[in-house]
Order: C-alpha cells, then structure tokens, then sequence
C-alpha cells in the first residue's frame, strides 16, 4: 500500500510539462511505480480490496487528468484504428477500403449471395461452375470506389451495349470502350451490387441454372438477393510464385487434392463448405459447424485417386447409405457396412468438391440453418448450389510426425497451445508456471503463487488462437478488464493485472 501511496502522491506534486501532456497514456505511470518498488518486497502478497480499490482509484485520477489535459492541448485525440479487410478466418471481406493497387498481392473470389456459389471468367463470364476460373485480381479503376477485374487468364471483365443489349465478356485491357467491369460499392459492405455504368443496371445471378443476367429498370432481378454479392479472398490457395504469376493463362493454384494418394494418411485435412465457410465435423455424429479435433480426417484412397474415404479422430470412417429411399451419414468401423466409406468424385479442376454418393444425382448438402448436413436429391436438391460443394484444407502443422502417425486412436494429437506466465514484466524472470490445451480448455485458481507471481505471460504453438487472461476482481471469461493474446507471442500484464491473476483460457484451433 504504501509503495502505491509514494507513487501517486509524487505523480501529483510533480508538474506535467506540456509537451508530455499531449502524449501521456496509461503506461507512462508505471515507471514511477516500478522505481518506488523497494529491492526488499522480495515477498508477493495478494491484494486485498482495499489495495485493489487504491490501484483502480489512482488509475482512474490519472487517466481523466490525462485525457482532460490533452483534449485541452490538441482538441481530441484520433479515433480507434480501423479494422483491417480480410480479419476473419472465413477470409469474406468486411471493408472496401482496404482494395488498393496492393490488391494485386492478393486473389479473390466474387460469391452470390443468393446461391452461395462463385462468379467464374475462362472462355466467357458466367457463374456456378468451379475451379481457377473463379479467381481473380482487382486492380483500382478511377478510384476506390472502382475497380476492373482481370481473369486467370489475364483477360478483363467489360460490360457492353450493341443494339440495345446489355453483355458481359473477356478483354485484353483497353479492347474496349471502358476500363473492365465497375463496380459501386453497396452502402455498408460487405455486400455489393455489381452495376455497369451507372445505378440503374446490374449483374444477377439467374434463377436456374449456371451464369448470369443483365438486370434493367424494365426487367428487374428476379429476386432482390440476385444481384447482391460479396468478395472472398482466397489468396492461401496459392504461394507467393502462383500470386505473381496469376494472369499467364496456368492454374497457378497449390494443388493438394492432386495429391491424395495412399500417402495423404500422412496428412490431416478439414473439409470447409462454401456457403457457411465452417467444417465438416465427425465425433459421435457428422455434421457441421462445430470446431476441434473432430473437423480433423485422413483420406485414404477407395478405388482410384478420384474416389476417397475419410477417417475422422476416433478411427471410424464416414459412411453413407439409404434406408426407405432416404439417405443418411454415419460413422463405422472399415468394413462395418455395405460400402467402404464415402465416396468423394473430384469436381474439375478443383480444389471445390461436391460430396456424392454413390453416383452424380445425390450429394451432401451444408444445412441452410443450423449446424448439420442434409441429402440432395434431384426431387430435393440442396437449398442452393453452393451448399452442395466444398473445399479441402491442409492443417498437418497442427500436428507434430507422432500426432500424425497416432490419428485416429480417439485422442487429441494436435501439437498443445503452451502458455507460461513469468515474475518479469517482458516474460523474463522466474518461470511461475505453465499450462497446456489442445482445445479450449480453463484453468482457475484462489489466491496462491499462480494468482501473485505473474506480471508476463508467454504463448507458445502454432496451435495457438487466442488466450484470455483473467483479471481477479471477477475472474471470469468475458470480464472487461481481462486481457488477450492472439496467436504466439509474450503479453506484458497492464497495471492493474500484475500479480493479480485469477485464471486463463485457452483457445486452440
């Protein structure tokens, strides 16, 4: 208490210059806190409340003297930095601003919002179909509000008139009228309308079928979901030679499904629907949604390389088949049914995959609500055509060579998120104690060395997604005054955390 009392008062007496006024934060307090720290505290004792209370007092005198002063000196302070586009794991972009001459570092896909699959440029502009003729670069056309749309094959998306009929088609850049398809931004984002010329005329989806429709004043869209469509950058299906390159008329794209092989056992793979961008998921049950070991497979192959089966963590083996005319998923042990796992058929040119079974007329859907999976049927089809296509994603980093090798004994193998928590404020010092998940797990404590040692905590795995460090007035997730860490790295505790801990969590992906 009395180290706390030394400080504030010599905060207070000692005049603010000007010049550090404008520039004071919170943080600024803590050096004199840290110098009035006698060597002899050798001891850590917990706060009690009315220390806790103290420290909560102090730090808020401070920060309004603070923010008063320097409102008083610049006239506000900038506003919170803006979030930055592709910040979501799904990779659907969540702000326009960020499309700049860069974004040709980066290759993106146009999805319907209506039908949940993607536009698609090779011979001619259409939609529904899949493979690298759904990727494209955007170059700034005008401005940010404008941009042109170059194909893999390097050609350019223009709109144009003859005879008073709207088209689509592909151009070398500058064999047109305009400088490929402008697009305006939709208020708000992430959604856009996709017009040409102007406001009045507009890209839609069609109603049956694969491609698209000119939509007019005289002839709306169909459906006022038809013409509305959003951006997904899909960059990771390529390294950095594919990025360049992208343009030559080659699928530049990494080529993993090529890949499935007997040798793919030696691989760990997820399996993300287009629609919803979540993972096929197989514990006690298949379906959708859910996150952890159990959207983790092998492929092993069944028949040729176009035909595989998938092994979830458990060892069992997803199955399909039809009782009563109806078709249904369900987990066995190889061999435990009339077929030897489910069959998968590469879609052309991939990496996007509809799940069949048995045959081309019936595949697995993504649910349109919920969490799950549904059969399509000629007489039932998927609720939209994306929903019966899906994607392969490599996370063998996730494990180490034994976790590969054990997949399937029913445990977690992933490589654990590691967290350490240390006396030192930059993860130095005396190591306090450490603590290991491989899901999302909570560790909780009262009083004792694990709640007044820490002041730093460091975490360690490329399992790692996020940790939250409890503050011990609550100590409990969701708290305001917690702090985060994404990802590795080491967190310095804030004042008001230092030997003040109450608990984690742990989030591994």
């Amino acid at each position: 208490k009395e180290r706390h009392r030394r400080a504030s008062t010599a905060f207070f007496m000692f005049p603010l210059p000007v010049a550090e006024a404008r520039m004071m934060e919170m943080d600024s307090v803590q050096p004199m806190l840290e110098e009035s720290e006698s060597a002899a505290d050798g001891q850590h004792v917990s706060f009690d409340p009315v220390r806790k209370a103290l420290r909560v007092a102090i730090a808020a005198v401070v920060g309004v003297a603070v923010v008063s002063f320097g409102l008083a000196m610049v006239g506000g302070f900038a506003g919170p930095r803006v979030q930055t586009a592709f910040d979501r794991s799904s990779g659907v972009m969540n702000a326009w601003e960020e499309f700049s001459e860069d974004s040709v570092n980066k290759i993106f896909q146009i999805q319907s919002i209506k039908e949940m699959d993607y536009m698609y440029a090779d011979t001619e502009v259409t939609a529904g179909n899949s493979g690298i003729g759904n990727d494209f670069k955007v170059h700034i056309h005008n401005s940010k509000g404008q941009i042109r749309l170059q194909s893999f094959r390097g050609t350019y998306v223009y709109w144009e008139v003859k005879n008073g009929v709207w088209s689509l088609s592909l151009k070398t850049l500058g064999d047109g009228n305009f400088n490929g398809f402008i697009f305006y931004l939709e208020n708000g984002g992430p959604t856009f309308q996709l017009l040409m010329g102007g406001s009045s005329v507009k890209v839609c989806r069609k109603e049956q079928g694969n491609g698209l429709v000119v939509a007019t004043p005289a002839k709306p869209c169909w459906s006022t979901m038809a013409d509305q469509w959003t951006f997904r950058d899909v960059t990771s299906y390529y390294d950095k030679n594919g990025v360049q390159n992208f343009g030559d008329g080659k699928n530049n794209r990494l080529h993993p499904w090529e890949d499935f092989s007997e040798d793919s056992v030696n691989k760990i793979f997820q399996l993300q629907s287009v629609t919803w961008h979540d993972y096929l998921y197989a514990d006690t049950e298949i379906t959708t949604g859910n996150s952890g070991i159990g959207t983790d497979f092998k492929v092993h192959m069944y028949n040729s390389k176009g035909q595989i089966r998938l092994q979830n963590f458990r060892g069992k083996y997803v199955y399909w088949e039809v009782n009563n005319g109806v078709g249904s998923l369900s987990l066995k042990t190889l061999g435990d049914g009339k077929f030897n796992g489910f069959i998968f058929y590469l879609q052309k040119g991939g990496p996007t995959f509809e799940l069949l079974m048995g045959g081309s007329r019936v595949k697995v859907c993504r649910s349109g609500t919920g969490k799950g999976t549904k059969v399509g049927t000629p007489p039932e089809p998927c609720y939209c055509k994306g929903a019966g296509k899906w994607t392969f994603k490599d996370v063998t980093s996730l494990y180490d060579e034994d976790g590969v090798a054990n997949f399937g004994n029913g445990k977690n193998n992933r490589i654990p998120c590691t967290v350490t928590t240390w006396t030192g404020k930059k993860c130095d010092g005396k190591q306090v104690e450490t603590y290991h998940s491989s899901s999302v797990q909570e560790f909780k404590w009262n009083g004792g060395y694990q709640e007044n040692d820490p002041n730093s905590a460091r975490v360690t795995g490329v399992n790692c997604d996020k940790v939250e460090f409890y503050d011990e007035d609550r100590n409990r997730a969701g708290y305001g005054d917690n702090e985060w860490q994404h990802g590795e790295g080491c967190l310095k505790f804030p004042w008001d955390l230092q030997e003040d801990l109450g608990g984690l969590q742990i989030w591994a992906k």
